[in-house]
């Protein structure tokens, strides 16, 4: 028997069901009464603990978060631009170890996708799903976040003496921000991201610090984005690269494009159509940018993706990036990073043809 998906072949290999008492029930043994907590006329308790605020939702128990530059009616503006972050407990099983990950949503697509699974049952299921570089966030040293780290399988699950679990630091309707960290994702270091809407825009904030003050352990950081659209270009002069990123993790699947060595503030642009995305990338400390374009897997063995990979090293890293539907009539012309006026924050100056924004960073 060949297992297909689509009309194209997904499995190399037969499929092989073990009889284990943890979930052979599920093929073999149907319930012949359904359990009390099953039930489907409880009184509704779903995310009780939900908020909808100006717009912005959030789902504590769950652990996720949904800008929406829509204040109102998101459905009637679907041209808005929303940004899904998660952060919470690991999902069992079928969880992917993506802590801190991102999805952007723009100009009626999603340009920043969560691409999902392949088919189960696949080696490209424990290659590909079930790594980090398959998300949108941030890989150390090449190796998945807990629980998959450098094994191979389908189906990572956390436990209860080991948990995987971020934690939310602010979440903001107003203001449209959300901010979270994770230090189980990865031993003796602390991930924390924040985004923030500001209008149409998408302001990226990830930061990796040791929890131990006095960590010096050098790492290699990579900030990862799926990106659904076509390269079209930079400001950057971009070097031609072939090969796999890597050999494990997910990276062997990473097919390099080109890429650049950047320390100043750089913009990529992607196409759909007559819709673009521009990202800009600011360095948000001394260390060099190490810029990598590549095409990765999706949901589907055939069907490949842009990736962006942003590269530095040491014993912590800070990422800032900026995500620009683009408006034609108004688009920025130049970002830059400024020092905090009488000390205080850092602030992302925003300049258009007519006029400047800032925006204070957390």
């Amino acid at each position: 028997m060949q297992l297909t998906r689509d009309g194209q072949s997904v499995a190399t290999k037969p499929t092989v069901y073990s009889r284990t008492p943890d979930w052979q029930w599920l093929i073999h043994d149907s319930p012949a009464e359904a359990a009390q907590r099953a039930r489907l006329d409880l009184p509704p308790a779903f995310a009780n603990t939900g908020r909808y605020e100006n717009g912005c939702s959030l789902f504590p128990a769950s652990g996720v978060a949904v800008l929406r530059q829509a204040a109102g009616d998101f459905t009637t503006q679907p041209e808005s631009t929303a940004v899904a972050f998660s952060y919470g407990p690991y999902g069992g099983g079928h969880g992917h170890p993506d802590k801190l990950s991102i999805a952007v949503y723009a100009q009626g697509r999603q340009w920043i996708p969560q691409v999902g699974s392949m088919p189960y049952e696949t080696n490209w299921k424990a290659e590909w799903t079930a790594q980090t570089i398959s998300n949108n966030t941030v890989v150390v040293d090449g190796v998945s976040q807990k629980p998959t780290g450098e094994r191979n399988t389908q189906w990572p699950a956390d436990s209860a003496t080991d948990k995987v679990l971020g934690k939310l630091d602010r979440f903001d309707a107003e203001h449209k921000l959300v901010s979270a960290s994770c230090d189980s994702a990865y031993d003796g270091l602390l991930l924390h991201r924040t985004a923030e809407l500001h209008g149409a825009l998408v302001v990226d904030q990830y930061a990796i610090t040791p929890q131990d003050a006095a960590g010096g352990k050098t790492h290699q950081f990579d900030y990862v984005l799926h990106i659904d659209g076509q390269f079209v270009e930079s400001t950057a002069a971009l070097s031609p690269r072939s090969g796999p990123l890597g050999d494990k993790c997910g990276y062997q699947h990473v097919e390099q494009k080109q890429g650049a060595t950047i320390e100043g503030v750089t913009s990529l642009t992607f196409a759909s159509g007559d819709k673009r995305l521009r990202l800009w990338i600011v360095p948000a400390n001394a260390t060099p940018l190490e810029l990598i374009l590549a095409d990765g897997l999706s949901n589907s063995p055939t069907a490949r993706m842009p990736m962006v990979v942003l590269r530095q090293g040491g014993a912590s890293a800070r990422y800032l990036t900026l995500f620009e539907p683009l408006d034609e009539k108004a688009p920025l012309r130049a970002v830059r990073l400024e020092r905090g006026i009488a000390g205080g924050p850092a602030e992302l100056v925003l300049e258009r043809e007519t006029e400047s924004e800032r925006v204070r960073l957390n």
